[in-house]
């Protein structure tokens, strides 16, 4: 849910509109998903994306450590772009829980919740936000 709406990937630029990764074996672990969907006819999109870094096993990651996770969001109808790495101008929250991650039968597993805010700007608040992904 994107600011109490549903928010979906939607529509295609040629690339896959919702990709989950996962790399053990670089950084202790890098998590990447990007999204990004089309909410209307005008042909801007809006793009999510997640990381971590140093994730090796299931639990809760905050987005307010810089160093090991982030979240950004860019809406092109708006322009307004946030990033959590830039602390000078985007007020970042939230975190990102990994329930499971089973290299075994490559699964990752997981949900988030964020809010991000930016001068000029409508705040974003993401809830129950949730991925489940053959790797």
């Amino acid at each position: 849910m994107l600011n109490g709406k549903a928010w979906t990937p939607k529509g295609n630029n040629g690339t896959s509109n919702y990709d989950v990764s996962f790399d053990p074996t670089f950084d202790g672990g890098t998590f990447d998903l990007r999204t990004y969907r089309y909410p209307d006819k005008s042909g801007k999109n809006q793009y999510l994306i997640l990381y971590a870094f140093h994730l090796s096993t299931s639990g809760t990651y905050s987005f307010s450590n810089k160093r090991s996770s982030g979240v950004s969001y860019t809406d092109h109808k708006t322009g307004c772009e946030y990033a959590s790495r830039d602390s000078i101008n985007t007020y970042s929250s939230g975190t990102l829980t990994i329930t499971k991650l089973d290299l075994n039968q490559r699964i990752i597993s997981g949900k988030f919740e964020f809010t991000l805010a930016k001068p000029g700007c409508d705040t974003i608040k993401v809830t129950d936000g949730r991925f489940d992904k053959k790797l």
